[in-house]
């Protein structure tokens, strides 16, 4: 019995060692393992010295089975696939082993904003992965030798108008992507305001119109109103922010308004040339709200050549629609409590 025993022990230990030396196995090649690249599979099992493989069978997921020691997998979709092996030998012997592949898939895209020329564009990678991670990214601009190699890089474009973009993303197994884009970089907008008057020194008392010419998508005054028309009264600094195709730009200004004096002051000569000097007869800087001034101007010979019962500053030097002569003319200026100026007026051309 003891001999037996020690026979049948003998023999365990002899087929569980043989049985031990099979490993099935396998690896795939150019594993890069892409989105419609070629990987091989090929076997590397081990084997005892005294038996040898007869056949390959390969399973890819559920498809029939494929032959042969090395199988070449084109345009596997991405994702994660099980691929098994199964060998038998002369001897008999069958072992299987099953693996999951993973297949990467990428696909290069981004966004961009604040596209304003001569101001930092921002470019977002927005790139689609699947079992990989992204290594390097290849940003080119336009012809510009400059590569930017940050995953979010900034660009200034020195013009506005259609620009072209390229991203090329690698992947840590070297799987690769290239998306091109026409972006349009809008010019940072143009203000041009009109002042009426048209002077930033005003009278107190006076209204001063500022007027935006373009138009905007917005417009913000500092202070506070979003037309495209302010009436100022005060002293200041003023400014408009205006926005357009998401491109900014800011104007501002300074105005000073005067103390208006009370006193009636009529100008002694004018040059009504138009050449926007001394064109107008003036009594007083401003006429205030609820000040009336009747006015009488007579020639040297006591002609009366204009009157006005509630003048406003208007008046160069006619009669009847055409320019009186050089020479010296005189004023009535009566206000609206009775009290009455007089004064010579000059009109030279």
């Amino acid at each position: 019995m003891k001999k037996l025993f020690t026979l049948s022990s003998i023999l365990f230990f002899i087929i569980f060692n043989l049985q031990a030396q099979y490993i099935v196995d396998y690896t795939y090649l150019e594993d890069i393992a892409c989105n419609g690249d070629s990987t091989k599979l090929v076997d590397n099992s081990i084997l005892p010295t005294w038996d040898n493989i007869k056949s390959y069978e390969w399973k890819i997921n559920n498809a029939p089975y494929v032959y042969g020691s090395s199988v070449l997998i084109t345009y596997l979709p991405a994702g994660t696939h099980t691929i098994g092996l199964r060998i038998k030998t002369d001897l008999d012997t069958v072992k299987s082993v099953f693996k999951q592949v993973h297949v990467s898939d990428i696909a290069a895209e981004f966004t961009a904003e604040h596209l304003c020329q001569n101001e930092q564009s921002n470019f977002y990678n927005k790139s689609y992965t699947l079992n990989c991670t992204i290594d390097k990214y290849f940003w080119t601009f336009d012809n510009d030798p400059f590569i930017a190699t940050n995953e979010n890089p900034t660009y200034v474009f020195e013009t506005d108008g259609v620009h072209t973009v390229t991203l090329e993303v690698i992947t840590t197994n070297g799987c690769k992507s290239t998306i091109t884009k026409n972006i349009t970089v809008n010019s940072i907008p143009q203000i041009t305001l009109t002042f009426d008057p048209p002077d930033t020194l005003i009278w107190k008392g006076q209204e001063l119109t500022v007027t935006l010419i373009e138009p905007y998508s917005t417009i913000l005054w500092s202070t506070g109103s979003n037309a495209n028309q302010i009436i100022i009264t005060e002293s200041g600094y003023y400014a408009v922010e205006v926005e357009d195709g998401g491109c900014s730009n800011t104007q501002g200004f300074d105005v000073l308004v005067k103390e208006n004096s009370n006193i009636l002051k009529p100008m002694t000569l004018i040059t009504p040339n138009a050449d926007g000097y001394n064109d107008k007869w003036i009594i007083k800087p401003v006429i205030l709200p609820g000040e009336k001034f009747e006015v009488l101007i007579y020639n040297r010979y006591g002609d009366e050549v204009y009157s006005h019962s509630n003048y406003d500053n208007d008046w160069q030097g006619t009669y009847k629609g055409e320019k009186l002569p050089e020479g010296t003319y005189y004023y009535i200026v009566i206000d609206q409590n009775g009290n009455e100026f007089k004064g010579p007026i000059n009109i030279i051309y």
